[in-house]
């Protein structure tokens, strides 16, 4: 996915000689990264209610993806690098963990409403916290109190809801804690691919993962037995046309093919509005936002797909997104004054979009 690498900024408010931007700048980046984050949520959504292949689609999106990357080469956006056997192999480990967890966040979506699809995957942020406790530095206490109050939220919204636990199924619970696991583990893998590769910027390592992770997918295609459900679909089987959302044996193949790549393209998007956040707000403000984004996501969810909000889910949600934003403001109090390396929430923000971190940033 990609995005110009020369004026990549840590994930922190713009400081010393530097002018602060304008506020409509702002506004303008924040409400372009809701609405592709928003867009693309729903978008998987109403794609993958109608189709069961759901790694067939991950891997066209990824397709879409590199192919934009090359459109954007030869637009001269930014330069994409020649391909280098030591550097892919050197990235594979980062492919690999890239992959698992993008499977693991489809199928919590695809078994799951999507207003629960933030409830699921609520324990991102202490599972990082943890993960760099045991291998980089211990957190301050504030910081943990915010995870203890993220963890509550979760387990409200996955033991308690009576609608949850009678129609999400458990695996979709699981896929969600798999997918939280990954997403930390991926903070990690990013860190130390970094350190293998000092003199490599950041698209190269965006290119090589999105190449190594589209190339590794009809591997899980075929061991999903999803490559001989596509194949009936390309020889007209019927098994094959319902799988891919057919109505009537007719629109299905448009539905689709259509789907991929509007997602595609949206997953680009996102990329591209993820780096003007991260270059001209501050943490509290990408806070507020995701805040925000997430209460938006959750009711147009319940409004689009007609999913249903009960008030057990809501607090879930509340309690998950009033704990992130009191950990932004503890770390934003800890580095005031000084300037410090990204930290837990920044570093998964990266993650999440499969955007490697800087040389120097940390978790």
């Amino acid at each position: 996915m990609p995005a110009r690498t020369q004026q990549h900024a840590a994930y922190r408010p713009l400081s010393g000689n530097a002018a602060p931007p304008r506020p409509r700048v702002v506004v303008l980046s924040v409400s372009f990264f809701m609405a592709s984050s928003i867009a693309l949520i729903l978008a998987n959504k109403a794609v993958l209610l109608d189709t069961n292949i759901p790694i067939t689609f991950l891997f066209i999106q990824l397709v879409v993806s590199v192919a934009l990357l090359h459109v954007g080469h030869a637009l001269s956006w930014f330069s994409i690098p020649k391909w280098d056997a030591t550097t892919a192999r050197k990235t594979v480990l980062l492919a690999g963990v890239n992959v698992v967890g993008l499977i693991a966040n489809t199928y919590t979506l695809h078994l799951g409403d999507a207003s629960f699809y933030q409830i699921a995957r609520g324990l991102v942020l202490p599972l990082t916290v943890g993960m760099s406790w045991f291998l980089l530095t211990p957190p301050s206490a504030p910081v943990l109190l915010t995870c203890v109050v993220i963890t509550a939220g979760y387990a409200l919204g996955t033991t308690l809801d009576p609608h949850g636990t009678a129609h999400i199924p458990f695996t979709a619970i699981l896929f969600g804690v798999f997918s939280s696991v990954t997403t930390a583990a991926h903070v990690i893998v990013i860190k130390t691919t970094q350190a293998a590769l000092a003199s490599t910027d950041t698209i190269t390592l965006v290119y090589y993962n999105n190449v190594l992770s589209a190339a590794a997918f009809p591997v899980f295609m075929l061991l999903s037995g999803e490559l001989s459900t596509c194949w009936a679909y390309f020889t007209s089987d019927a098994k094959g046309q319902e799988a891919t959302g057919a109505v009537d044996g007719s629109n299905g193949p448009w539905k689709f093919a259509v789907g991929c790549f509007i997602t595609g393209v949206l997953g680009f998007l996102l990329n591209i509005a993820s780096f003007f956040q991260i270059k001209i707000t501050s943490p509290v403000t990408h806070a507020v936002s995701a805040a925000a984004r997430g209460v938006v996501q959750t009711a147009l969810a319940v409004w689009v797909f007609n999913e249903a909000l009960t008030s057990t889910r809501a607090w879930s949600i509340t309690i998950i997104t009033a704990g992130s934003c009191l950990y932004t403001i503890a770390k934003h109090r800890e580095s005031k004054g000084v300037e410090k390396d990204v930290d837990a929430e920044d570093a998964v923000g990266f993650a999440e979009r499969g955007v490697p971190l800087r040389d120097k940033d940390t978790v």
